[in-house]
Order: structure tokens, then C-alpha cells, then sequence
């Protein structure tokens, strides 16, 4: 069966919040995953209706761990489920609820889901249009912006997850490139000129800094439950795919994954695998005998296929953190390096040498040569490298806080925000490295390397650093 060729998108996504005057509880929250074809994107805010905080932070986390477990089929069904969850368990905690807005991008394809006043916009060609109806007092009674309690009943939602019988309002549409999709609280809309202010963030020159300008301009830091906000831009075309059956592409990729196994386990050599004068294939119709493939199911859906490597390699650059200030001199295409300044001995914690997480082999001959190079004996290991950023500061403050000593001692904690998050305290010495890393990046989302850990608040990915470098000062 012929297969469709379709041309991938690159969608840039981003999620801010700010917490308001209490900086001890997180009422608007911001989340998101990145996914990468064939798995969807997400974005999401969320604003709790009453006192507690856990409402908010609860459903965020939920649909963010959602797909970053990978979701290929049905995203808009994906957002509805872990919104039921989130709605159970705040429901079972006997919680206030909250409001919400969940989005999920499939290369131009876009499925938002809501509960409450929280908004979703389509920015297109300089003109704004409002997704969302909100469940709130002013709906029903027919007040428009211009009317003088509009902001006080748009403040007063007539539903909220984790209330009896609350269903999300749900909607579907598709982006064209530089199209741009905001999902904001009502501590963000309801304090801008909409007509103004969203029509110049999508001419911005990134979305980040869009965000991070309506934040400021809706003054969230000035009010107690802060505001969230966060969105997708459609950039441009990365590349050609080709789309074909889900049962094809089930079966390319098992072919592939029995090849590379047979690979590297001796039985099939890679002379074997390329065809010469005498012997064409001469391993081919052996091997392919003996596999036994899933029947295909007709009414299966389509998903497109990327290459499956032959031979997994070390992804270079290798990402570094590089403490002092001066760059190690290695090329750009072996060490992504980001420097940090001289560390105070007052607001963090060290001890010269060269680290990586233990076990992880891939990076250990650089590191090896590293730390050669700076004159330490060997590569310290530890067993975690945590990256705490901005979206993230406040819940991260209390989680390492919270760990005794014997579970904090073998994280090495890289702190990229734009406040401090121990302000000094007396933990941080409990952790072997806890110091501050590159603050351009605090608008990224935290992340770590190495093993779980119960109940930390981000995702094990890749933007973690993969080597700490700090010299002898």
C-alpha cells in the first residue's frame, strides 16, 4: 500500500508562570513536554479556584506525565483522559479545584481542551481569536468587557475540575506557519488590553519573550494568585516523511530493532549485511525466514516512520557545564558549553573536579579526558545531575529541602533561575554540588539525569548537563 509524503512542522513551544504575592503558594501553574515526531507536544496553565495550591500543580503535572510518556494516537482524547484523572484525585483529596487549559500539537495539528476561565487564543496574520467560552458568571449573564462587574463575574467560575459531572469544553484546529496559540489564566487576560497586546505578541520576535512580556504587562507578581501562560508557534518545515500503514511501519521498525539485535550480538556481521559480486545478500532470505511478524489489522491508523539507527552513537555535542568562566577549548562539535562564573561560598556548595552520573558509559572516555586535562586523577561520579529552572523554582525549593542527607548526598544540583531557590540555607551544603549554572537558560524546563527520584518535580531528559567541569579555583 502506497504511503503519503507529508512535510514535519517546527513547532516552538513554551510555558511561563509567576507566582503572585504569596511566593508559598503556586495557584497559577504552567507546564509542558516537548515531544518529537511521531509524538505529540504539550503545553498547559492552570489557576486553582480556592487556597490550596495542590489543585493547580496536581493537574498540571498530570497532563505533562501524560505525554512524556509518549502519546502518537488520539492527543485530544490523551488530554481529556489525564484531565479525568486530575479531576478524581483532587475530588478524592477533598480539594478546591481548579481551572485549565491543555493543549496538544501534532505537527500543524492542534487539540486544546478547558475547564473554567482559562483561555485559549489563535494569533493569525496580526488577528486574535478567542477559542474558549468561558464558565464563569459573566457568560451567563451576557457581560462583555466593556461592562463595569465583567471583571469581578469573570472571576467567578461556574465549573472547575474536580467538581461532580464537570465535562472540559474541547476543539480542534489547524496552525499555518507563524501561527501562534496562547493558553493563559484569568490572572494574565483579565488584566490586558486583549485586541492590543496578544496582536503584537504574535509578531514577537520569540515566543519566550512574548510570554515573559505578558506576564509583565498583566503585573502578576502584584496579585495573590500570580498568572500562567504558555503557547506553540509554528516556525517552518523541517523535512519530508513519509506517512504509510501503522502496520508497515510496525513492521519496518521491528526489522530494524531484529537487525541491529543480531548485530550486536555476532550473529549477523555487518560484511554479511552488505551485498557483494558472489554472494548478494547471502544472509537475507535465511534471516527473513525465520522471522514471525504480527498479522496487520486493516482498520489500523497511519503514523509516519523516521529511520531507526543501525548503530547507536553518542549524540554530539555533548552537553557541559563548565564552572570559572573560561571555556575548556574543546571544539563546538564534540562540547556544547555553557560557563558559569566563580561560585560564593555563601550561596553554594562544591568541590573542584570533574563529574558525571555514574553508569552513564557513553560520556566517560570525554570525561576521562577532561578530567586528565584539568589534572584530577579521575572522574567524580554522582548519581543524579538535577537542572532546576525557572518554571519550576518554587516546587523545586521545598522538594530539596525536604530530602534527609543520605538522599541528597549523591545529587549534584545545577540551579538556572532567575532568584535564588535556597537563598543560603544551611541543606545545601548537604548535597555534594549545588551551585548555579547558566542563567540564559532559566526559561527552559528543569530536568535531571540519572535515576528517578520519588516525588521530584521535573522529567528525565536530555537537556540535562551530561558533565559538570569546575576546575581548581
Amino acid at each position: 500500500m502506497p504511503g503519503s509524503v507529508f512535510t514535519a512542522r517546527t513547532v516552538d513551544i513554551q510555558w511561563r508562570d509567576q507566582p503572585g504575592r504569596s511566593r508559598f503558594q503556586r495557584h497559577s501553574v504552567a507546564e509542558g513536554y516537548r515531544g518529537r515526531y511521531p509524538y505529540a507536544s504539550v503545553a498547559v496553565v492552570a489557576q486553582s479556584t480556592g487556597q490550596d495550591s495542590e489543585s493547580a500543580d496536581y493537574t498540571a503535572s498530570a497532563i505533562r506525565d501524560t505525554f512524556a510518556e509518549g502519546v502518537a494516537f488520539a492527543p485530544g482524547e490523551a488530554l481529556v483522559d489525564a484531565l479525568d484523572e486530575a479531576g478524581s484525585w483532587i475530588s478524592a483529596h477533598d480539594l478546591d479545584g481548579c481551572t485549565v487549559a491543555a493543549a496538544a500539537v501534532m505537527d500543524s495539528r492542534v487539540w486544546f481542551c478547558w475547564i473554567g476561565n482559562c483561555r485559549v487564543y489563535h494569533i493569525s496574520g496580526g488577528s486574535v481569536r478567542l477559542l474558549t467560552s468561558d464558565h464563569s458568571v459573566a457568560t451567563i449573564e451576557g457581560l462583555s468587557p466593556g461592562d463595569p462587574a465583567f471583571r469581578q463575574k469573570a472571576r467567578e467560575t461556574t465549573a472547575c475540575l474536580g467538581s461532580d459531572g464537570v465535562r472540559p469544553g474541547e476543539g480542534r484546529i489547524e496552525l499555518c506557519e507563524g501561527d501562534s496559540l496562547l493558553l493563559l489564566t484569568s490572572g494574565v487576560w483579565l488584566y490586558i488590553d486583549e485586541s492590543l497586546v496578544l496582536r503584537k505578541s504574535g509578531r514577537g520576535a520569540s515566543l519566550s519573550s512574548d510570554l515573559s512580556g505578558l506576564l509583565h504587562e498583566a503585573r502578576t507578581g502584584h496579585r495573590r494568585q500570580g498568572g500562567a501562560a504558555a503557547g506553540f508557534r509554528l516556525l517552518s518545515s523541517t523535512g519530508s516523511f513519509v506517512r504509510i500503514p501503522g502496520w508497515l511501519g510496525a513492521m519496518a521498525v521491528g526489522i530494524c530493532l531484529v537487525l541491529a539485535a543480531l548485530f550486536f550480538s555476532g550473529v549477523l556481521s555487518l560484511d554479511e549485511m552488505v551485498p557483494s559480486e558472489d554472494q548478494p545478500f547471502r544472509r537475507a532470505d535465511s534471516l527473513l525466514s525465520e522471522m514471525v511478524l504480527p498479522l496487520p489489522h486493516p482498520d489500523e491508523d497511519t503514523f509516519a516512520v523516521e529511520p531507526v539507527p543501525a548503530v547507536p552513537t553518542l549524540r554530539l555535542p555533548v552537553t557541559v557545564l563548565v564552572v570559572g568562566g573560561k571555556s575548556l577549548g574543546v571544539s563546538t562539535d564534540t562540547l556544547n558549553q555553557h560557563l558559569t562564573g566563580i561560585p560564593d561560598p555563601l550561596w553554594e556548595n562544591w568541590t573542584s573536579g570533574v563529574y558525571a552520573v555514574y553508569g552513564d558509559s557513553a560520556v566517560m572516555p570525554i570525561a576521562e579526558r577532561l578530567a586528565s586535562g584539568a589534572g584530577f586523577d579521575s572522574v567524580s561520579h554522582v548519581e543524579q545531575i538535577v537542572v532546576v529552572r525557572q518554571g519550576s523554582a518554587s516546587r523545586f525549593s521545598s522538594w530539596l529541602s525536604g530530602l534527609d542527607q543520605a538522599s541528597s548526598a549523591g545529587i549534584a544540583v545545577i540551579v538556572e533561575t532567575t532568584s535564588s531557590v535556597a537563598a543560603g540555607a544551611s541543606w545545601i551544603r548537604n548535597y555534594p554540588i549545588f551551585i548555579n549554572g547558566d542563567r540564559e537558560m532559566h526559561a527552559m524546563h528543569s530536568c535531571f539525569r540519572g535515576d528517578s527520584l520519588p516525588g521530584i518535580p521535573a522529567l528525565k531528559d536530555d537537556a540535562a548537563y551530561r558533565i559538570l567541569v569546575i576546575p581548581e579555583m
